[in-house]
């Protein structure tokens, strides 16, 4: 299990083949796992998400794998990547996608504005959390907030609410990811209501669960 952001695991490759058992936890970018092979020679790592929230780790020694690392988690949208520092020594490392460029990486109360007048916006808010909102001025309440379960950029997905401002059929122009949260969460944990602030109509999203 890797508990903080500069762990390290080793492991080994004996006889050819990677043998080890269970799950790992908590791998993020900053960890390390080390494989220690002095029969193989390894070349590569892939990955891949599978069923019951879990993801394959597949190390490779030219076409061939010699053995999977399970980790617990869906990390597909990291970068994998396996150098070799030493003889014999290897380390496997995930990298984090660089943010998308509309993203809110800080918390408490954000802004979107959607009266840009035939504009289309669409904003990524990532660490949105119990206490934080997002309010999205002009929002009549003609409106439409349907919820997409997972959008957005790549390592930046989540629950999405593509809204057509001008009403159903008039075509989505304001969307706003909700990055990491969940579809039940964000039905089950958000707090919605409509308003308006003199003249301007507003959406107001809140973490209240």
């Amino acid at each position: 299990m890797f508990n903080d952001n500069t762990s390290l695991l080793r492991l080994g490759v004996y006889n050819g083949a990677l043998n080890e058992q269970g799950r790992i936890t908590g791998f993020v970018p900053g960890d390390t796992i080390a494989v220690y092979s002095s029969q193989s020679t390894l070349t590569g790592v892939t990955y891949q998400a599978v069923s019951g929230g879990l993801g394959t780790l597949a190390i490779r020694s030219g076409a061939a794998t010699v053995g999977s690392l399970t980790l617990a988690g869906n990390d597909s949208g990291y970068a994998f990547k396996l150098n070799q520092p030493f003889s014999n020594s290897y380390e496997v490392t995930a990298v984090a996608p660089a943010a998308p460029a509309n993203a809110f990486l800080t918390t408490d109360t954000f802004l979107v504005d959607g009266r840009a007048g035939g504009g289309v916006t669409w904003s990524t808010v990532v660490n949105f959390h119990r206490g934080d909102a997002v309010t999205i001025f002009g929002f009549p309440g003609t409106s439409t907030r349907p919820w997409t379960a997972v959008d957005g950029a790549n390592g930046y997905q989540g629950a999405t609410i593509h809204s057509e401002l001008g009403g159903a059929g008039t075509g989505v122009n304001d969307s706003v990811t909700f990055a990491g949260v969940s579809l039940a969460d964000a039905q089950n944990k958000f707090t919605i209501s409509q308003g308006t602030v003199g003249d301007t109509p507003y959406l107001y999203v809140a973490y209240t669960g």
